[in-house]
């Protein structure tokens, strides 16, 4: 879904080549810490403590969406 955004960036030159590289870049990382994060999360504390952090974390991510006044803070927010 984000790469297929930044393609579509990157075709009217909203984000260049190389900024949408790094960005879809950072999102993957991320991605893989993330799942391998919440991995360990689920283990210790159990499912129904892992959803909460999970929902608390990413309505915090929204929220700091809703304050990005350009481009790349708005997908380094997003991605993490």
């Amino acid at each position: 879904m984000v790469t297929s955004t930044i393609e579509t960036f990157g075709q009217i030159d909203i984000v260049g080549n190389n900024a949408g590289a790094i960005i879809v870049s950072i999102s993957t990382l991320s991605n893989f810490v993330g799942r391998l994060s919440f991995g360990v999360i689920y283990d210790k504390f159990g499912s129904y403590i892992a959803l909460l952090i999970n929902l608390i974390m990413t309505i915090s991510a929204l929220l700091l969406m809703t304050v990005a006044t350009n481009m790349p803070s708005l997908f380094s927010v997003s991605s993490c």
